[in-house]
């Protein structure tokens, strides 16, 4: 067995995003050499958009950082509706609801944070110890070993991330005035808010910050409002029209929709809607590596490169998983690495010990992973449509089993039985 100790042990990060930052700050705490390449500018304009974080996250803070960062993290979450811990609300298109995922006892919680403070919170002890190297855009990787330089392909050989065709997506997240956000009402800004119909779909979100002073308030409040929408009465030419011309193709698909949601619509008429191509993936089996592995291309597959979040296991953007689950990479990642540092700093680390933490991080990242895509609807972009009596009559089923669980969750210690403890709790986003 070829001995890996000829070198310092290192760490390299591809991208200085929220789930590279994260992981970094943990290796940066163990003392492991580090360093991030982000394709940005170091002084480049950062969105300030929110994004919902749940216990996913939480774990993957609660491996990386410290508690008084934590902390500092938790201190930043928006309470929209006087709420810390959020679950979507699911209406149909005249805005009657169907189902309040807040309701169930034991749902999984988020709770929104602006996304420029959490990449600012999470970059800065970063910036403070020097490792981030800015505008450097990843091109290819290089394995060393024993002195030779083997060039290989961009990608390790997995093909496990497909484009979706069959709709158009739009996207506005912007920052707004608190005020503003404000008045469109209770309804808006206490979770966020899921429609499906007419093979359609329109999301809305929002984050309102703790009201501390009047500055910081307005200037944090944002909202995201995302729509995807057939590609079949989508102009051809979408990408290209002016942000008035896509805010009417938007608001014209749903003109049978209630007034409400023209109203979440009005608020960003004059934003610019960024327009994309969803992507989801598929589960790759457990042996991928070994599988695209060749003499000819001995990069493929290697298991000095690791793939964490989107690059492993991309999925819908509007189900708010994707995120989290990228940062909980971390937490499976680091402990990992640290081990193999150790090995290195004994004189002791072969091929062998880093192709078995790769599997080890890919055998629990994997299943956790998928079952969350599959959750997110998989490659589905509509995977229930309420204008359809089908869906609608499951959503009233589903609203009376709501009440059912609430009951049992409130009688269930009265009768003696022991209390159950939702392992998807997070203390630090309860009310």
């Amino acid at each position: 067995m070829i001995q890996s100790n000829q070198y310092p042990f290192k760490v390299i990060i591809i991208g200085a995003g929220l789930s590279g930052s994260l992981l970094a700050n943990g290796l940066l705490h163990a003392s492991i050499p580090i360093t991030v390449y982000e394709r940005e500018a170091e002084n480049a304009k950062r969105e300030g958009y929110q994004i919902h974080l749940g216990e996913s996250t939480l774990i993957g803070m609660r491996a990386c950082l410290s508690e008084a960062e934590i902390a500092s993290v938790v201190r930043k979450f928006g309470k929209a509706g006087g709420r810390k811990g959020q679950a979507s609300v699911i209406r149909h298109k005249d805005f009657r609801l169907l189902l309040d995922l807040k309701a169930f006892p034991d749902y999984s919680k988020s709770a929104p944070i602006n996304r420029k403070v959490l990449r600012d919170t999470l970059a800065a002890p970063l910036a403070k110890a020097g490792v981030v190297r800015y505008e450097k855009k990843f091109v290819r990787y290089e394995i060393y070993s024993a002195g030779k330089t083997e060039r290989v392909n961009r990608q390790l050989g997995l093909s496990n991330i497909t484009e979706i065709k069959t709709h158009v997506n739009l996207l506005v997240k912007q920052d707004l005035p608190t005020e503003k956000l404000l008045s469109l009402g209770r309804e808006f800004t206490s979770g966020p808010i899921l429609c499906m119909a007419d093979n359609q779909n329109f999301y809305f979100s929002a984050y309102v910050p703790e009201k501390d002073d009047k500055s910081s308030f307005d200037e944090f409040s944002s909202c995201a409002v995302g729509a995807a929408l057939p590609v079949e009465i989508a102009p051809p030419n979408i990408e290209e029209l002016s942000a008035e011309e896509k805010w009417k193709f938007v608001s014209k698909s749903m003109s049978s929709w209630a007034p409400e949601y023209h109203r979440a619509l009005n608020v960003v008429r004059d934003q610019k809607f960024h327009t994309y191509a969803a992507r989801s993936s598929s589960r790759p089996p457990r042996d991928w590596r070994k599988k695209v592995r060749s003499n000819d291309a001995q990069g493929k597959g290697h298991p000095r490169v690791w793939l964490m979040g989107d690059a492993m296991h991309a999925m819908f953007p509007y189900r708010g998983q994707g995120g989290n689950q990228s940062m909980r990479d971390a937490a499976s990642a680091l402990p990992l690495l640290v081990g193999l540092a150790e090995k290195a700093n004994d004189n002791a680390l072969t091929d062998r010990d880093v192709d078995t933490a790769c599997q080890s991080f890919e055998d629990e990242m994997i299943p956790r992973t998928f079952e969350w895509v599959k959750k997110s609807g998989g490659k589905e972009v509509i995977p229930f449509d309420s204008s359809k009596l089908l869906t609608r009559v499951l959503f009233a089923i589903a609203s009376r089993l709501v009440l059912l669980a609430r009951l049992w969750h409130f009688v269930k210690p009265r009768l003696g039985f022991s209390s159950y403890k939702n392992l998807n709790d997070a203390p630090e986003l309860q009310d």
